[in-house]
């Protein structure tokens, strides 16, 4: 006589290894997302001002510079020398605008600013939920994906075994 229990343990077996495989898919496509989504940390937050504070700031340092090589052009006639501007120096070609003028506040101020805009990032509430640093997100992430490769090679080789065997799942 066919022994049925023996077979429902079996494909019971079979049934727990492909949930269990099912779930570690699960887990790690939500890891993927909360990498890739999740909030930043503040010291993040606060590198990426700093750099976006340097680079306006550069920016400002150049048009600055642009103004001056025109002054030194005729240094004994400043005042002939029409459309020089401090706060308002632009890049060559280009109009003075409130980002220009943004620029020169931030090359003026740029460690008054990133210290006070620090405080106050520091001072904000934060999401509780923030992932790791931003730095470490693409090898995490990478690694994540690696995983979630083998865990489907691992889906396909069992479907594949069983259903040499005739069951399908």
């Amino acid at each position: 006589m066919f022994d049925f229990l023996s077979f429902k343990n079996q494909v019971t077996g079979v049934r727990r290894q492909m949930d269990d495989l099912c779930n570690q898919v699960k887990n790690k496509q939500a890891e993927l997302v909360r990498l890739r989504t999740s909030p930043p940390q503040k010291a993040d937050v606060i590198a990426h001002f700093d750099a976006v504070i340097n680079r306006l700031a550069a920016s400002h340092d150049a048009a600055l510079k642009f103004s001056i090589d025109r002054l030194s052009g005729d240094p004994l006639n400043f005042e002939n020398t029409h459309g020089i501007g401090i706060l308002t120096a632009a890049p060559p070609h280009a109009a003075p605008s409130l980002q220009s003028v943004e620029a020169a506040l931030l090359a003026l101020f740029r460690e008054d600013v990133k210290a006070s805009l620090r405080k106050r990032v520091e001072a904000m509430p934060w999401a509780a939920d923030v992932g790791p640093r931003i730095v470490e997100r693409p090898a995490l992430i990478e690694k994540v994906e690696r995983d979630l490769a083998a865990l489907g090679k691992d889906l396909a080789e069992l479907r594949r075994q069983a259903a040499e065997v005739g069951v399908l799942i």
